[in-house]
């Protein structure tokens, strides 16, 4: 297994990376929502509205992923797979509605070193101790 250090450390870098995603995020949400006013004065309560939930879904998954950052912690690999869908589904959003923008790559980034995180932190047991024996 690669250093404990390195797989906790990709998981941490990861939960800054997706807080770090959600401030400049909504640090855009001004520009934004006056955007979408001026298309359709109907657009812009929900624009606002889906604009801040993509922000609280970025910070609900960094939540998850510093629960079970640790090595050892139960479930640590299927969780933080589960957070790095978040923003792994943002991307393949923007890819498919927008095509690749700058935001695009900021959320691959944040996704793939979630995934690295669960990857090098899996602790795989012996085929042995995986299964029971028959007696």
């Amino acid at each position: 297994m690669i250093s404990r250090r390195f797989a906790e450390g990709s998981a941490y870098i990861g939960a800054a990376m997706l807080i770090g995603t959600a401030v400049w995020h909504l640090s855009a949400y001004a520009s934004v929502t006056t955007m979408a006013a001026e298309g359709s004065s109907a657009l812009r309560p929900i624009t606002a509205t889906l604009w801040v939930h993509v922000a609280l879904a970025l910070l609900l998954s960094s939540a998850l992923v510093l629960v079970v950052a640790r090595v050892g912690a139960p479930n640590r690999a299927v969780v933080l797979g589960i957070a790095a869908l978040n923003p792994l589904a943002g991307a393949a959003l923007q890819l498919f509605y927008v095509g690749f923008i700058p935001p695009t790559a900021l959320l691959l980034a944040d996704g793939l070193v979630i995934l690295i995180g669960a990857v090098l932190g899996h602790e795989r047991q012996p085929l042995s101790a995986a299964s029971p024996s028959r007696q």
